[in-house]
């Protein structure tokens, strides 16, 4: 007689949500899986907090894909949506350039 038992897969074994990143000049960035699609300054932060919203497991895994890279991985998405981007250097430094006095 085989044994029948069934075993709650772990994270390592949980195949990821693919998602795929949109990032089109003078729009939005956008976010989509599993037929949900958001737009929003942060996409990754947005679509992990709407699956999470409509049912989806919190600690399902989650892969977004920009063309045929993976752009960023996270165990979960829980994880995914408490992720913020770092601010790049150009947005960062925002101040006026400092004018010498002669």
């Amino acid at each position: 007689m085989t044994n029948t038992k069934t075993t709650k897969p772990t994270m390592a074994q949980r195949s990821p949500i693919r998602a795929t990143l949109y990032l089109v000049q003078d729009r939005l960035p956008e976010a989509g899986a599993l037929g949900i699609h958001v737009q929003d300054v942060e996409p990754i932060h947005a679509l992990c907090r709407k699956l999470m919203s409509i049912g989806y497991d919190a600690t399902q895994p989650i892969e977004f894909h920009q063309g045929r890279n993976i752009a960023a991985k996270f165990d979960s998405l829980a994880e995914g949506s408490r992720y913020k981007p770092k601010k790049r250097r150009a947005e960062a430094n925002t101040s006026p350039p400092v004018s010498s006095a002669e």
